[in-house]
């Protein structure tokens, strides 16, 4: 936008200088002049007049006789008549300097006021330029220190003091490397006051001659998976860079992170021509104590109701005291493979409806799902105790789409007995 102001505003100042010039010129060319000063002559009007011949003395009516009417002299040499009437070149040349001499005033007057209001309209016109210039400068400047991710310090809030913690991620760490862009897992950092907060350092390496954008995202951890990301991030890098940064995980039981799953990560330049997908999910684990975490036990879980069953996964249905607006799902991923947890449709008292608190999760292997409340979107539904409840799940996966299924629709009506 700033672009576009900056040329329209150029283009403006140079119509003017083109138009002053151009009047300049035309003000003023004694070829005009001298034309309308010969025109200007030739209009004057006089009366033809009476005088006296130069040989008998009569008196001639030039505008009816040609010579004397009397003698029959030719007048045309008489003196009188040369001096008072004769409109010569010497009276053209004269009033050819008087039309000049107006039209240079008129010239000189014109062309100060289009000089004045030039130079005026010109200060304005560049002083907007500047502050353009300026703003714009400004801008740049505010975007290279915002736009970009750049190093950070692991204490960057004075609230939070956080240390490393006494576990790390086994092997090399790397969760993407395309060659060209490489991300590694290289710290996990606590806090001692029991905040259940962690940060997760990563070094984004970029060797591009372009800067990226990168994207990132972890829904499951210590073999629970949930509908909210425990990482996610959208930023950019500046090209042929290597960048330290840090991500706040919350709500981890006991600061402790056994295992990291990363669902999606994605890579492309700033001019979209280099464009990098993970093609599936990558697994971080690391050096901490498996048997110190808390993740629901088996009779927890088992005290819910199993609602479906096959060979990919089983459902489980409960409710809280609180929420009679809707329900809570633990899912077991039997498979070998990752799912993803696509949508619930509801089907209350024979009204079909969506829902809110379950799309798209990525379920892996191996883990449990455990979800937050799941609801009808129908905002006017706000109590479920005695109604005829019904859900379908649909699933996918796209490591092996034969492993794709949806439930018919479940009946969870005792969940909001009376």
């Amino acid at each position: 936008m700033l672009g576009l102001i900056f040329t329209g505003i150029l283009i403006y100042i140079i119509v003017l200088i083109v138009k002053y010039n151009k009047l300049k010129a035309n003000a003023f060319s004694e070829e005009e002049v001298r034309k309308a000063a010969q025109e200007q002559a030739k209009k004057i009007k006089y009366k033809e007049p009476v005088i006296s011949c130069d040989y008998c003395g009569c008196s001639i009516d030039t505008k009816k006789n040609k010579v004397c009417p009397h003698c029959g002299a030719p007048y045309d040499k008489d003196d009188e008549w040369s001096a008072r009437f004769n409109v010569s070149e010497q009276f053209i040349s004269k009033s050819t300097e008087k039309v000049i001499s107006q039209r240079e005033r008129k010239a000189e007057i014109e062309s100060k006021k289009v000089l004045k209001k030039l130079k005026k309209t010109i200060f304005i016109l560049v002083g907007t330029l500047t502050g353009i210039l300026v703003l714009g400068l400004a801008i740049s400047i505010a975007d290279s220190h915002t736009r970009y991710r750049k190093n950070e310090e692991l204490n960057d809030k004075p609230y939070y003091e956080f240390v490393p913690a006494d576990y790390a991620a086994c092997g090399d760490g790397i969760i993407y490397d395309d060659g060209k862009v490489k991300v590694t897992v290289n710290g996990f950092y606590y806090t001692e006051d029991g905040s259940e907060i962690v940060k997760v350092g990563l070094l984004v390496e970029n060797t591009l001659d372009k800067a990226i954008k990168l994207s990132l995202s972890c829904n499951s951890i210590n073999g629970i998976a949930t509908s909210n990301d425990y990482i996610y991030m959208y930023d950019s890098f500046k090209k042929k860079s290597t960048t330290q940064i840090y991500e706040d995980m919350y709500y981890i039981t006991d600061s402790l992170i056994t295992e990291m799953v990363f669902n999606d990560i994605a890579v492309r330049s700033e001019d979209y021509n280099y464009r990098k997908i993970m093609s599936q999910p990558v697994t971080i684990s690391t050096t901490a104590d498996t048997k110190r975490l808390s993740n629901p036990t088996d009779e927890e879980i088992n005290a819910s109701t199993l609602v479906y069953s096959n060979e990919q996964a089983d459902i489980y249905a409960y409710t809280k005291k609180d929420d009679k607006d809707g329900f809570y799902l633990y899912i077991k991923n039997k498979s070998e493979s990752g799912l993803y947890l696509e949508k619930i449709d509801f089907n209350i008292d024979g009204e079909i409806t969506s829902s809110y608190g379950l799309y798209k999760d990525y379920l892996p292997s191996n883990y449990l799902y455990v979800s937050r409340l799941i609801h009808s979107d129908d905002s006017t539904i706000e109590d479920l105790t005695g109604k005829k409840v019904f859900f379908t799940l649909s699933v996918s996966c796209k490591e092996n789409p034969s492993y794709d299924f949806s439930t018919e629709y479940l009946d969870i009506s005792d969940l909001f007995k009376q």
